[in-house]
């Protein structure tokens, strides 16, 4: 099916308001090790950029379809059973 401007963005702006979560952000300890392997199991590529302190591998977005998110090695982001970091549209 072949949707008009119009039509994508209607479909966009109704399923984003849906979807409260916009960003998401999966603490690591060997950030180029976590790269490799989630490259790997979703044949993407992630760059990796430096934000202040924090390094972090991006996961692709499509222009605004979908959740993004990162891999983010910082001080105090750990690794853990408690998940990871989820960021609500509020």
């Amino acid at each position: 099916m072949i949707f008009s401007k119009i039509e994508r963005i209607h479909f966009l702006l109704k399923y984003s308001i849906m979807n409260p979560v916009v960003w998401f952000e999966i603490p690591v300890k060997d950030l180029e090790r976590a790269q490799k392997f989630y490259e790997k199991v979703f044949e993407i590529e992630m760059p990796i950029s430096e934000m202040g302190p924090a390094k972090m591998a991006w996961f692709p977005s499509s222009d605004g379809e979908g959740v993004s998110g990162s891999l983010v090695k910082t001080e105090g982001y750990v690794p853990s059973h408690e998940g990871s970091i989820v960021y609500f549209h509020s």
